[in-house]
Parts: C-alpha cells; sequence; structure tokens
C-alpha cells in the first residue's frame, strides 16, 4: 500500500495483523515512513531520494513524476543529470516485494553515485508488551525490541518458511489464544484508592472462570486454570492503568476485562 511519495507498508495476508513494514498514517510529517531509495553525488556529497519524499529536491530544480499501475508503483526523479527510476512490485509467484531501480546519466561528465535503500521494518506484533520487547533473563532487565526483532528474523531464516506458517504450526500444538488490553487515565487520588482496592484489600471480580493463582508481583494478574490471565497494572510512565486479558475465546477475553472494569469502577 503506497502513495505517490512512496510512503506506505507492505503486509502479508493481513494488513491488520502481518504488517511487515511499519507506516504512521496520522504522524508528523504525514505519510511516513516508506519504501525508499537515496542517491549520493560522492563527488560533492549531495543526496537526494527518487521519490520526492523523504529528501526530494525543490520543484523548480527537480522533476518528479509518479504513476500507479495493478500491483506497482513507479517513482521517477530528473535532477542534476542524473534520470533515477524505482518501481516496486509483488511477484507473481513468489510473496516477495521486488525494488527495480534504474538510473542513467544524461550528461557526458562520468559520474560516482552511491546508492542507499530504507524501509523500516514492524515488529510491534510480537513480544512481550505493547512495545513489542522480549525480557530475557541474562541480556537485558529491561524490554528488548531490537532483540525480539532478530530473533523473529533469525526463526524465519532458520526454518526457511513464511512466518504465518510457523504461527499456524504454534497455533495447532498450543491453542490459540485472544489478547485484550484497555487503558484508562487516572489522577493520583484515583491511583491511590485502586491501589488500595486490589493490594491491600485484595479484591477481586467474579470471572465465570476457575481461578489457577494470584500474583501481585507486577501488578493484580489472576492466572486461569484453562491457561488464560487478568492483569491490572498501573503504567510506569503514563497517568495509567492497565486492564489486560488472554483467553481461549474472545469473549472469555472482554468478560475478564469488564469484570476488572465493574469492580474498579472504570
Amino acid at each position: 500500500v503506497f502513495n505517490h511519495t512512496a510512503g506506505g507498508y507492505l503486509f502479508y495476508g493481513s494488513p491488520e495483523y502481518h504488517r511487515i513494514t511499519r507506516f504512521r498514517p496520522n504522524g508528523v510529517p504525514m505519510d511516513f515512513p516508506g519504501h525508499y531509495v537515496y542517491l549520493r553525488d560522492d563527488e560533492t556529497g549531495e543526496f537526494w531520494s527518487i521519490s520526492w519524499q523523504p529528501a526530494g529536491k525543490p520543484l523548480s530544480d527537480a522533476r518528479y513524476t509518479c504513476a500507479h499501475g495493478f500491483s506497482y508503483s513507479t517513482y521517477k526523479c530528473d535532477y542534476n543529470d542524473i534520470l533515477a527510476q524505482q518501481t516496486l512490485f509483488i511477484a507473481e509467484d513468489d510473496p516477495v516485494e521486488i525494488w527495480d531501480v534504474r538510473l542513467k546519466n544524461t550528461s557526458t561528465k562520468q559520474r560516482q553515485l552511491s546508492v542507499y535503500t530504507y524501509a523500516e521494518f514492524s515488529f510491534h506484533h510480537i513480544g512481550g508488551e505493547a512495545s513489542g520487547g522480549l525480557t530475557v533473563c541474562g541480556h537485558l532487565p529491561g524490554k528488548d525490541g531490537i532483540y525480539a526483532a532478530s530473533l523473529l528474523v533469525e526463526m524465519a531464516a532458520v526454518t526457511n518458511r513464511p512466518l504465518l506458517e510457523t504461527y499456524r504450526e504454534l497455533e495447532a500444538q498450543f491453542g490459540r489464544l485472544y489478547f485484550e488490553e484497555e487503558d484508562f487515565p487516572i489522577n493520583a487520588q484515583r491511583a491511590k484508592e485502586l491501589s488500595k482496592l486490589l493490594f491491600e484489600e485484595k479484591a477481586l471480580p467474579e470471572f465465570g472462570a476457575c481461578i489457577k493463582s494470584v500474583s501481585y508481583l507486577d501488578g493484580c494478574k489472576v492466572t486461569f486454570e484453562n491457561g488464560g490471565f487478568a492483569v491490572v497494572r498501573f503504567s510506569g510512565t503514563e497517568p495509567l492503568v492497565r486492564i489486560c486479558a488472554e483467553m481461549p475465546k474472545k469473549r472469555e477475553t472482554k468478560n475478564c476485562i469488564d469484570a476488572f472494569k465493574a469492580l474498579m469502577g472504570l
């Protein structure tokens, strides 16, 4: 999915759950990032991009065009006697994106150019928390999203098969779980009241599921006999209280969150 300035993202199967590259449609600047190609004149050090974003030259000095066709997008730039073209498309017989980059020197002078590609991979759907990080014993005391992404890439390389196939195999072996999270802004007084309710009075709602254990090491975490859990914890960086749940059925997940919300008056 790309726009006229090469901003956009790549996904496999579903754009909701299987994004391969990142995209922030409501970010500033708009429509960033994308799949970009940078050119650098090694003699002068000047650089620019084939698409108008992210490092386009003024339109008074350069000419940019874009063409969208069936399953492809082509970007062209004519600047400083270099005619550059970048075409993005998906192969018909393989789930891969191909970047076809072509350069032409339209002057009689010999040129020395460097070419750099850019794409920001999206691994925020994996990891131990919303930030996409994993806590690994003996590695780092905090979450490490880069390490999590590296493990995912290594998994794909070692198994030599699509990640979705590996995911389906794990799902068949261990079953499917549905996760949801809801965040609620609170002030200091409300946080104090809820802390007393959860950690001093140790109040728990009626979940409608058999409780296996309750832990207060990091918030209030209830583990169920069916392998699911529900947890309430206060954010360490924002004035928020978070309610998370993971259960074998979507309705069960929603019921756990609703139960905690009713108990806490949220």
